[in-house]
C-alpha cells in the first residue's frame, strides 16, 4: 500500500506499542519518530498526513508538511460539534478543503 510510512507521537509508549504491532505483522517499511506536533516541519514533505485524533484547527505547518498533490485527513472542532476533514495540497501556497462528516473524537495530547 506504501512504500515508506512515517508514524510521528510524542509518546514513546504510543511508538513502543505501535513498532511491536508493525513488527508481528512482519513490516519493515515504517519508521517512527518521537516528535511534538508543533516540531513537524516541511522539511520532510509528505504524500499523506493522517491525524488520529481531534484538534481546534489545522495546524498551519502539517499543511505546510504536504507535498503538492498530497492529502491530509483531520478532525478539527470542539466537543460535541467536529468534522473530519480532507485538505488537499494543490499549490505552492493553495489547499482544497473537503468536509467529510461530522463527528466527535478525543482531542489529541500535545
Amino acid at each position: 500500500l506504501a512504500q515508506r510510512v512515517s508514524s510521528i507521537d510524542n509518546s514513546t509508549e504510543i511508538i513502543d506499542f505501535a513498532k511491536c504491532n508493525v513488527s508481528s505483522c512482519g513490516q519493515d517499511n515504517v519508521d517512527f519518530e518521537q516528535l511534538e506536533l508543533a516540531q513537524i516541519d516541511a522539511i520532510q514533505a509528505y504524500d499523506v498526513i493522517a491525524v488520529t485524533a481531534s484538534l481546534p484547527a489545522v495546524p498551519e505547518n502539517l499543511k505546510q508538511a504536504l507535498k503538492t498533490g498530497g492529502r491530509m485527513f483531520v478532525i478539527i472542532g470542539n466537543s460535541p460539534v467536529m468534522q473530519a476533514l480532507l485538505i488537499t495540497r494543490v499549490g505552492e501556497a493553495e489547499w482544497t478543503t473537503q468536509s467529510l462528516f461530522e463527528t466527535d473524537l478525543p482531542r489529541l495530547k500535545l
